[in-house]
């Protein structure tokens, strides 16, 4: 599905207690051009519209492009931003259901409306005023300090997307910031050509990310402070300040680094040859301005008046953008009502004269009943109600005879026409609040709807999950079956390895008899004692323990511990002697230990190898026999929860089908409602035009142009 075009959002913002969702804007409205469209700020991946309402305003900002992760990279960016509390960003919020467009709602993000003036209308405004652009100076490289501290990058700082207001730097379009919770992705931009290395790409992404497009505006500012004339010779305006993208990909062709090579300020011109051999490198190359903050410090800047604006930006500079060109043929005739001066006056056309002869006759009739009635000839209360009914039927008639002229006529025709078109529009309007609670009510039952559909959903897919692993529960006895045959196995190799080893080990002392030990403490007749009382060989010498209690058989002689815990005390071995055979014993074991077999034969290892692989065989037939029956039930349960699943997506479709049609439904009566609305909105402005060309058209007026002919107007 395509991504809305600036048009289709110029659509939506229009109605936005229809087509938004946050409260807060649902109360608001847009501003509008002239011609009573909303004024847009468009740039390369955004409109942004100024929004007002309830004491307050807004810029809603509505993407031109999508990105996958654009509402985790906000969430990080304003979670950072309101824990450093930097002066120079204004906090926002992101809205996943920000506008709606053709029954689907697409993101914006929601701030505060930063009032100021672009950088370069600024600076522009500050030519040849020295002290102020070295004070911006300053100021900027101040925050480029600041930024660089709390690890922040915006990404792409170039003046459209800095505004200065009243002395402070303030910065818009967070779209390609860097904050530490985004390191290791990637860049959705590359920034302004103008602004940036001419090698940076998208991977070029971490907190040094604004070291050069920081020179290029400090060396641009500072410039401009000591040779305003660099302003037009440069080309700086709309797209850039002194440099160009040329300007960096051939730098010995450019002009402006010649203009800047001969300026009068050594130490300015030491930092823009420092900055042009920065061009050589890479990004890594280029160094923080940081330094220079502490210029502030050691310089005295007399700071001159500013120089009186030449009058309010307009209102989508704010933003750093140009406005959006206007589409033909949205808004009707709309323009001729605007653009048409009130209508000329229309004066009576009536000369009065019969109206006058009619008032001389009365007057006539009544005098001449006024003398004859004490003559007799006629009674006094009937030439009283004479007079009284020809002097009231005057006014009455006169009245009859103004509402009879053209003039009055039309007059109310055209009030009968304002009433009626009043009338109408109250009713377009009740009818437009009408669709949007219907759409509100459409949007409950729909968000009801999924809501209820999707813990069906998850219902049915924890139901199958808990199936497939109760059907592969079966095959975990096998995995433990075969994890113990495995240590068995293990087990018995090691015990066949020790048994062999400790054979090994018994053979070799047995085979060192005690009478040919070399025991210079321990002559022949010991030596037979040994013999005679069992102790043979080395084998026979495991431990010695300290002389019984006196009085025994053999008076202070140590005990010799043998092979199966056999113990005899020999006559004139004490315990020094006993200790040193214990040693001889030692002696040899240690070096027989040296030359024990470190693995099985190959007949004993084949034996236990082949032993166990029956076993794992069996096991491995069962297993598969296991997995096979585990293997159909779950393709049963799968089949089973996917025609259920089926169903499922079934039912979604059709509530999402129904919910869209409804949609576009009340959007289409929206919008002829609109339209009639805007019709009936022209129909009251014409009608009010042509009323307001009979304002001279009064019975006052029509009495003055009876009684007074001349001049009574």
């Amino acid at each position: 599905m395509p991504w809305p075009s600036p048009q289709d959002y110029n659509e939506a913002i229009q109605n936005p207690g229809l087509n938004c969702d946050d409260p807060d804007l649902r109360a608001a409205t847009p501003d509008l051009t002239p011609l009573g469209l909303p004024r847009a700020i468009t740039g390369g991946f955004a409109s942004v519209y100024r929004l007002r309402g309830g004491g307050r305003e807004r810029a809603v900002r509505c993407f031109l492009r999508e990105f996958a992760d654009q509402q985790q990279r906000y969430a990080a960016i304003g979670r950072h931003l309101a824990a450093a509390r930097l002066p120079y960003t204004v906090g926002f919020d992101f809205l996943p259901r920000g506008i709606r467009i053709g029954g689907r709602w697409y993101p914006v993000l929601k701030m505060a409306w930063a009032p100021g003036e672009p950088l370069n209308a600024y600076i522009e405004r500050h030519l040849g005023d020295g002290a102020a652009l070295r004070a911006l100076a300053d100021r900027w490289v101040t925050l480029l300090a600041d930024l660089r501290r709390a690890g922040v990058a915006h990404g792409d700082l170039q003046h459209g997307n800095v505004l200065v207001a009243g002395g402070r730097l303030r910065l818009l379009d967070y779209d390609g910031m860097f904050v530490p919770a985004l390191a290791g992705g990637r860049s959705h931009e590359v920034g302004h050509r103008n602004y940036q290395h001419p090698l940076r790409a998208e991977t070029d992404f971490g907190p040094d990310l604004d070291r050069f497009a920081g020179w290029v505006v400090y060396l641009s500012i500072r410039a401009l402070s000591v040779e305003p004339a660099l302003w037009q010779s440069s080309g700086a305006g709309d797209e850039q300040l002194l440099f160009g993208r040329a300007d960096f990909e051939q730098p010995q062709s450019s002009a402006t680094w010649r203009a800047l090579a001969a300026l009068p300020d050594p130490a300015l011109r030491s930092l823009v040859a420092d900055f042009r051999d920065c061009l050589a490198g890479g990004l890594a190359d280029v160094p923080p301005l940081d330094g220079l903050a502490s210029q502030r410090s050691v310089r005295k800047v007399a700071v001159a008046r500013v120089k009186p604006a030449r009058g309010p930006a307009p209102a989508w500079v704010a933003l750093g953008a140009r406005p959006a060109a206007i589409l033909p043929g949205t808004s009707g005739a709309a323009w001729l009502v605007d653009h048409v001066g009130p209508a000329a006056p229309i004066a009576l056309g009536v000369s009065g004269a019969p109206e006058r002869r009619l008032g001389a006759l009365v007057l006539v009739l009544a005098v001449l009943l006024a003398a004859i009635a004490p003559a007799g000839l006629v009674t006094p209360g009937l030439a009283a109600l004479v007079i009284a009914l020809a002097l009231a039927g005057l006014p009455v008639g006169l009245a009859c005879r103004f509402w009879r002229l053209p003039e009055a006529t039309r007059k109310l025709g055209a009030a009968w026409r304002c009433w009626r078109a009043r009338a109408a529009i109250s009713g377009s309007a009740r009818a437009l609040a009408r669709l949007a609670r219907d759409r509100a009510a459409l949007d409950r039952h729909e968000a009801a709807a999924l809501a209820a559909l999707a813990a069906q959903g998850r219902d049915l897919s924890d139901r199958e999950r808990a199936e497939l692993a109760a059907a592969e529960a079966i095959l975990t006895p096998f995995v433990a079956e075969g994890q113990a045959l495995r240590q068995a196995e293990a087990a018995e190799r090691a015990a066949a390895l020790d048994a062999l080893r400790a054979r090994a080990l018994a053979d070799g002392l047995a085979a060192h008899p005690v009478v040919r030990a070399d025991l210079p403490d321990l002559g022949a007749r010991a030596k037979l004692r040994l013999l005679l009382a069992g102790v043979r060989t080395a084998a026979d010498v495991v431990a010695v323990h300290p002389p019984p209690a006196p009085g025994g058989p053999a008076d202070g002689a140590a005990i010799i511990e043998g092979a199966g815990g056999r113990r005899v005390a020999v006559t004139g071995v004490g315990p020094d002697r006993a200790r040193a055979l214990l040693a001889w014993r030692r002696r040899i074991e240690a070096g027989l230990r040296r030359t024990l077999p470190r693995a099985l034969p190959p007949e004993r290892d084949a034996a236990i190898g082949g032993k166990y692989g029956r076993r794992r065989a069996a096991l491995a037939r069962r297993e598969a026999r296991a997995v096979a029956r585990a293997g159909r039930r779950q393709d049963a349960i799968r089949r089973r929860y996917r025609a259920r699943c089926d169903r499922q997506a079934e039912a979604l479709a059709t509530t999402r089908a129904l919910y869209t049609g409804a949609c576009r439904e009340n959007e289409r009566r929206a919008r002829e409602r609109q339209a009639l609305l805007a019709r009936q909105r022209r129909a009251l402005a014409l009608a009010e035009r042509e009323r307001a060309a009979y304002r001279q058209i009064t019975f006052d007026a029509y009495l003055r142009r009876i009684l007074f002919p001349r001049g009574g107007g």
